[in-house]
């Protein structure tokens, strides 16, 4: 997953008063590693030592009561961690120079607050923003890891902004700003408003374009309201929906394009398929069944597609309103989390399986979503005459199964053209001695079972070895 560091190259001035500064770094939801999982950071500014409590119930509160309430954050919950740093001003509340032309009745103010946030950015009364250099510092020090950063500030006056950082105020609107300011900064999406010709500029929900064909949202002309309207203040910019999306008009849910647009940044850091097994993709069978499965990351409701393909592959092209699934080969399973293969009538030799995931969700019908989003595993399957292969023909042949170990025990059977002493020695990867057994063997069929049970999952070394042979096989656990 891709992660947004710290620009650290812009701090220079700062480093020798804030360099390792670290504070408190509390974890409001953590659902898995933070190298595969979307980080969250939400920062709080103008609250003292003795309202960091206060932070905290603020930030929860933005969490549950609107991020994670509201489409499509709400359906892909699971591939988010929040986390929040406790830095406490040394004055409460936020600066209000009160330059702007637009200001209202709400004095001038200057707390000593710790990231500097100040409302009349821009000569504009609404436009909250903090000092960016100290909020890179405090996420180098302390969470580098982040991909998205909200900032809460300490006033009940209306206020926020989009640009680096999310900053809304904790006005009674504080949640729905937020979630604005995030589809800026997260999404970057654009105003549906006019705010001015300055920050008119092509965007997922903003263009010149007029053509319906042709248009970036084009898949989702005519459906919820989707079309090509005209910004207000300049007609040659346009918009997917008019009056109705949280990028024009708070407490309005996302639109399509936004939503899907989200959707597909998503996707973008977080590889949905994070596990399987057997974990080595190189696996020896013979003609006992294997079982295979994977593990993946679930948006809710759970619209994740798999195909399980013996010997093919598999491509997914996009019919705007669903996918298609192309496939080759033997499609021995669909939509399913595991596959118990019988490969007692696969061919001698080489074959392989594979299992493709996607997410067939209706929040996006981006063309580029199925080849960016296929995940697949891809494991090779030899099949040999025993399971393994026959040995040093005339003196023994061997038998080692089953392979990858499923239970508790490996069995190694053997068949012997004459009596003699042999030595079974199971060893780790880098050789080390696990188990090693003597015993005089007799002629014929032979099996000797190999306690397993305390053993980590891994790939260790079988060797059966006398006077006249040594042979040795790999297993995986």
């Amino acid at each position: 997953m891709k992660k947004i560091y710290a620009l650290i190259l812009t701090l220079s001035g700062l480093c020798s008063t804030l360099r390792a500064q670290t504070y408190d770094v509390d974890t409001l939801q953590y659902n898995g590693d933070i190298n595969q999982y979307i980080n969250i950071v939400i920062l709080g500014d103008g609250y003292t030592s003795a309202e960091l409590g206060k932070y905290s119930n603020d930030a929860a509160d933005f969490m549950n009561g609107f991020l994670f309430s509201q489409s499509p954050f709400k359906e892909y919950k699971q591939y988010f961690n929040v986390f929040t740093i406790k830095v406490p001003s040394p004055e409460s509340g936020i600066k209000h120079p009160r330059t702007a032309s637009d200001c209202s009745s709400l004095p001038a103010s200057n707390p000593n607050n710790f990231y500097g946030c100040s409302f009349d950015i821009g000569g504009i009364h609404r436009l909250l923003s903090p000092n960016n250099s100290k909020v890179a510092t405090v996420l180098a020090n302390n969470f580098p890891g982040y991909d998205q950063v909200f900032m809460i500030a300490n006033s009940t006056e209306y206020g926020g902004a989009g640009g680096t950082y999310a900053t809304f105020s904790t006005h009674g609107s504080s949640g729905e700003i937020g979630l604005h300011e995030g589809g800026h900064s997260f999404a970057s999406l654009a105003d549906e408003y006019w705010a001015g010709a300055q920050y008119a500029k092509e965007k997922p929900n903003m263009t010149k374009e007029t053509s319906p064909t042709l248009v970036k949202w084009k898949n989702w002309m005519n459906v919820n309201g989707v079309g090509i309207y005209s910004h207000t203040g300049d007609a040659s910019w346009k918009k997917p929906r008019t009056g109705q999306c949280k990028m024009e008009v708070l407490g309005k849910p996302f639109c399509s394009v936004c939503a899907e647009t989200i959707v597909e940044k998503i996707h973008s850091l977080v590889d949905p398929l994070n596990e399987h097994d057997p974990m080595n993709t190189s696996v020896s069978v013979s003609n006992q069944a294997i079982d295979f499965s994977i593990g993946y990351v679930q948006p809710a409701p759970n619209t994740m597609a798999s195909r399980w393909i013996l010997d093919g592959s598999a491509t997914v092209s996009n019919n705007v309103s669903s996918f298609s699934w192309t496939t080759s080969g033997s499609v021995l399973v669909a939509s399913q989390d595991s596959l118990a293969l019988d490969p007692s009538g696969l061919s001698l030799g080489n074959h392989t399986l594979k299992v493709y995931t996607l997410d067939t969700t209706i929040l996006t019908r981006s063309d580029s979503h199925p080849n960016s989003h296929l995940d697949s595993v891809v494991w090779t399957l030899n099949k040999t005459v025993t399971g393994l292969e026959v040995a040093q023909e005339g003196k023994v042949s061997v038998q080692i199964f089953p392979n990858p170990i499923t239970g508790d025990n490996l069995n190694v059977s053997y068949a012997l053209a004459h009596p003699t002493t042999i030595t079974l020695t199971l060893l780790s990867i880098d050789g080390k001695v696990l188990r090693s057994f003597n015993r005089l063997a007799n002629e014929g069929a032979q099996t000797h079972v190999v306690d397993m049970q305390e053993l980590p999952k891994g790939v260790y070394l079988v060797q059966l070895s006398s006077d006249d042979f040594v042979i040795t096989r790999q297993v995986v656990k």
